[in-house]
């Protein structure tokens, strides 16, 4: 959790993670408890990290959720 100056929360953020330990999604809320930003993974069996998408929710004055995807691939070593 974030603090203000004073002692009120300006943002929190929550983890959650798979049996093997890694992350697989991420919030941040705002005060008020207001989503501001998402965050999920996926893995593949040997725990490589193989996708990443960030996302921030609808805005009043933006009628999108905006959203940013990157894939991760491992090459095998012959």
């Amino acid at each position: 959790m974030i603090y203000n100056s004073g002692t009120s929360i300006s943002e929190k953020q929550i983890y959650k993670y798979n049996k093997n330990g890694n992350i697989i999604e991420e919030s941040v809320y705002q005060s008020g408890g207001i989503l501001f930003h998402k965050k999920t993974y996926k893995y593949d069996n040997y725990g490589n990290m193989t996708e990443f998408i960030s996302r921030m929710p609808t805005i009043k004055s933006i009628p999108t959720t905006l959203e940013s995807r990157e894939y991760f691939s491992i090459k095998p070593k012959n």
